[in-house]
């Protein structure tokens, strides 16, 4: 008798986060065209985090300083998004989403929210605060992982 073993939590996650990538996707292309997935991205974090860091954007990210810096010079040069000298460091500084960059945001957040509405529906939110709390566990232990070259 053949018997299927239920699917690796890591596996299920993917599923969601593919379906999750997928439908921001389809709406970026609907909605916002010339927004890339990497742009989106940045200010899904700038919008999140106001006056975050390019380094604090690169960290998150674990994409290259330079990549990162590339795509922060476009999306100033798009006015999306602007620099601001930080108070307390005057050798960097903090990135803030323009009134542009703001509108953009919303939309993308109001999109995020459905979605995550759409694939958590089967959960109350005990059910909801629980799997972000194993998942916020689960995160703490990447710090553990070997460094990749």
């Amino acid at each position: 008798m053949h018997t299927t073993s239920s699917p690796d939590v890591f596996e299920v996650m993917h599923q969601l986060v593919h379906a999750y990538r997928t439908q921001m996707l389809c709406n970026i292309q609907l909605t916002h065209p010339e927004l890339t997935l990497n742009e989106m991205r940045a200010l899904m974090f700038v919008g999140t985090h106001p006056g975050v860091t390019q380094r604090e954007l690169a960290a998150h990210s674990g994409a290259d300083k330079g990549l990162i810096a590339r795509l922060v010079g476009s999306l100033i040069d798009k006015g999306w998004l602007f620099r601001e000298l930080h108070e307390t460091d005057k050798r960097s500084n903090r990135l803030i989403l323009s009134a542009e960059g703001a509108a953009i945001y919303q939309s993308l957040h109001v999109c995020g929210q459905a979605i995550s509405s759409t694939l958590l529906s089967g959960l109350d939110h005990r059910d909801q605060r629980q799997l972000l709390t194993l998942a916020y566990r689960a995160a703490s232990n990447i710090e553990t992982l070997p460094e990749m070259l």
